[in-house]
């Protein structure tokens, strides 16, 4: 009877493992389906969306109160009177933003650096709207994200895991991150081809998606200088990941050196510490202490509030547990390292506790991941086909 069940076992596992990638590729554009349509049911509306509205319209304003004016009139156009209520009268911070045009034009310096994600935005604004074209955007590169996501998995034979990589996904906040209006699904979207690319030996076209990425996104710049130190250390990439260092080095000089960009502390101070009404005027002087206690909040709120962080330590368990690490070429090595280094070092400058912002480099992590455990499955089932041939 035995013989029997493990047979059966045997014939339906030939039988079911030929349709597998089909089905973890149908499972992925299901639940993509199922997110666009969620997405376009209840998109969320947060504060940012209204600063790149307006970022939008910067070069066609005649001065501040104008761009205050139009701005605002686009969000009220697009905008059910309960969402404005929140936007406009849920705290001093947004009261001030609401009725102040120079104090809403002072906190534009923390977005116009999205250089990307501003000028597609400033592009599709001209033939709907500002917001509407945010919203067009965060559709398109979701789509795109599994689309990325799909080509990454069948090209090394792992969509087999599909329920895995859905799983890991809702895990990470993939679908409040796609209905939040905002640069980071364009991000990830680079971000994930750019790593495929170098793992392929595109370098080139890995340099050009991680410069995107970028521009899209310049705290990247910490994942794009971490991905230069171990390319030239093992060599594969070396002179194009040296050269794309140096180009995103510049321009982020470059950006950094106009009169209206505050500084990377006061961004920190006013994302963690406190939503001051201005800018203007606003300078508060560096301190350590204060640094080491907002990495501190921002770790007990990512433990508590967020899923990153164990999913990190999960996942490094798992890689530490189970996956012998030369059963990953030499690029996917490389690429590993960098991603989580570039995630412990982005954290110490900048302590975002929101996945959002490790999304792509945790998703990496996990195809990566899926790619030894496919390759050592693949290992062993040839060991034990060579020793079947032997004892024939």
């Amino acid at each position: 009877m035995e013989k029997l069940v493990a047979k059966l076992g045997k014939a339906a596992t030939r039988a079911i493992s030929p349709k597998l990638p089909l089905l973890g590729a149908a499972l992925l554009f299901t639940f993509l389906a199922v997110t666009l349509i969620d997405v376009s049911r209840s998109p969320m509306t947060s504060w940012d969306m209204i600063a790149y509205t307006a970022l939008a319209y910067e070069d066609d304003a005649k001065n501040k109160a104008d761009l205050h004016a139009k701005t605002w009139a686009t969000v009220e156009e697009n905008l059910p009177n309960e969402d404005l209520a929140v936007l406009t009268q849920g705290s001093p911070y947004k009261v001030r933003q609401y009725e102040d045009p120079e104090a809403f034009y002072s906190v534009l310096t923390f977005y116009r650096m999205k250089i990307l994600y501003v000028e597609l935005t400033s592009l599709l604004g001209d033939l709907t709207d500002p917001v509407r074209a945010q919203r067009l955007i965060c559709m398109v590169f979701t789509a795109m994200v599994i689309g990325v996501i799909t080509y990454w998995a069948g090209r090394e034979h792992i969509l087999g895991y599909g329920p895995v990589i859905v799983a890991s996904l809702l895990l990470l906040g993939f679908v409040p991150m796609a209905k939040n209006l905002s640069p980071d699904m364009m991000a990830s979207f680079f971000l994930l081809s750019g790593m495929y690319s170098y793992i392929r030996g595109r370098d080139l076209l890995a340099a050009t998606a991680l410069l995107a990425a970028f521009l899209t996104r310049p705290d990247n710049l910490a994942f794009v200088g971490v991905f230069f130190v171990f390319a030239a250390a093992y060599g594969p990439g070396r002179w194009i990941m040296t050269a794309l260092f140096v180009v995103c080095f510049i321009v982020y000089k470059f950006v950094i050196s106009g009169p209206e960009y505050v500084g990377a502390w006061i961004h920190l101070w006013f994302s963690h510490i406190e939503y001051v009404p201005t800018l203007v005027g606003f300078d508060p002087d560096y301190s350590v202490g204060m640094h080491l206690q907002i990495m501190v909040n921002s770790t007990i709120q990512a433990v508590l509030r967020e899923t990153w962080v164990v999913y990190l330590f999960l996942l490094s368990s798992l890689f530490f547990g189970f996956i012998k690490i030369h059963n990953l070429t030499v690029r996917s090595r490389i690429l590993l390292f960098a991603i989580f280094a570039s995630i412990c070092a982005k954290y110490l400058i900048f302590p975002h506790y929101e996945e959002r912002f490790q999304f792509a480099y945790l998703a990496g992590m996990t195809l990566i991941f899926l790619m030894g455990l496919h390759a050592q499955r693949q290992s062993g089932t040839q060991s034990g086909e060579r020793k079947e041939i032997r004892l024939s």
